[in-house]
């Protein structure tokens, strides 16, 4: 059974979590990103926990507009090499 599938047999609260597995303040998924960054070479370890507690789309991206083609392109490079993003989050997030 996989987490997802556990938060709803335990009935843990799905609003809130950050990189879909922490639930907390600011301060303890700041924390949790410093040791969960050493670990995103892993492949053994699922995307969705080497990169949880990563910036949203709506983060990197910021207020760059859809003209500003350099910025925005740099924030989608960001986003993918850097945040473990894939190509359709991106496009799906900037449609």
């Amino acid at each position: 059974m996989g987490l997802s599938a556990e938060i709803d047999t335990l009935g843990l609260p799905r609003k809130g979590l950050v990189g879909g597995i922490m639930l907390g303040g600011e301060e303890f998924v700041a924390r949790c990103r410093a040791l969960i960054e050493r670990h995103k070479p892993f492949r053994d370890i699922c995307r969705t926990e080497r990169y949880a507690g990563r910036p949203t789309l709506k983060d990197l991206f910021g207020a760059v507009a859809h003209r500003e083609r350099d910025k925005r392109n740099a924030c989608i490079a960001r986003a993918y090499l850097e945040h473990g993003y894939t190509m359709k989050q991106i496009g799906d997030f900037l449609a």
